[in-house]
């Protein structure tokens, strides 16, 4: 089937992602929102005369665990969809590439945040009568909503990888991404260092370190477009390719 849209088909295969997930979304859901209930319970059990930053220190688990398990949500919701065994099913659904594209990514950069911030605001509201330090308040009205946006992108930035190398890799798949990104990093490395060299030919040792470290204001915004912005579109984009050649 070409890689058009027909908004009707693209609804049955996000329903039918949505029932086949459903047990995969509550394995997430105990493991994130159970993480963040035992490490902020171990936190207090720890310090159990200092309640002074607990508020805050909510806050940053929260944040930690809705990240990691957005982050690697492609591994989890779909890790057997290029499985020779498991993922003929979801190549053989009548819908195109492009639907199926699509339902993947609304599900893992969507649906999934969304369901691990709510699971963990309803376990915080449960716990609230129980907190014990003075002023406490809830995570839904304590939170800086306003810089939610920089948490979203930032997320989805990380995200953007593990999708590709849940989709490029077969097995050893946490292994394989982790081990790009460090040759990945390697090579930025030896390109800045390459480039710190020849700017320091030229005089301009101090402005290459500063280049190297972003620590200019404008390279400070360059590297914020590329890395959030230029960076998950195109991989994203790579991933779609990616799910077009194995069609074939």
């Amino acid at each position: 089937m070409n890689n058009t849209f027909n908004f009707n088909r693209f609804a049955m295969v996000l329903k039918k992602d949505a029932q086949d997930l459903a047990s995969q979304y509550i394995k997430l859901v105990l493991i994130v929102a159970g993480a963040f209930l035992v490490a902020f319970l171990l936190l207090a059990i720890g310090n159990p005369d200092n309640f002074s930053g607990y508020n805050d220190a909510r806050k940053v688990i929260a944040a930690m665990f809705i990240w990691g398990g957005t982050v690697l949500a492609p591994l989890q919701l779909y890790k057997r969809h290029n499985s020779r065994l498991h993922g003929t099913g979801y190549f053989m659904l009548p819908a195109s590439q492009l639907e199926k594209w699509l339902s993947m990514l609304l599900h893992c950069a969507a649906v999934t945040p969304i369901v691990l911030l709510s699971s963990i605001i309803i376990i915080d509201m449960f716990m609230y009568p129980i907190y014990i330090w003075e002023n406490k308040t809830l995570l839904l009205t304590s939170y800086d909503w306003h810089e939610t946006h920089y948490a979203v992108i930032s997320i989805l930035a990380s995200q953007a990888v593990f999708f590709l190398g849940n989709i490029w890799f077969q097995r050893a798949k946490v292994q394989k991404i982790v081990g790009a990104l460090s040759v990945l990093f390697v090579m930025y490395i030896i390109l800045m260092i390459i480039l710190s060299s020849i700017t320091a030919l030229r005089g301009t040792h101090n402005y290459a370190m500063h280049f190297i470290f972003m620590n200019t204001p404008s390279y400070s915004v360059l590297q914020t477009v590329i890395s959030c912005i230029i960076a998950p579109t195109g991989i994203w984009a790579v991933s779609f390719i990616r799910m077009k050649e194995q069609q074939l």
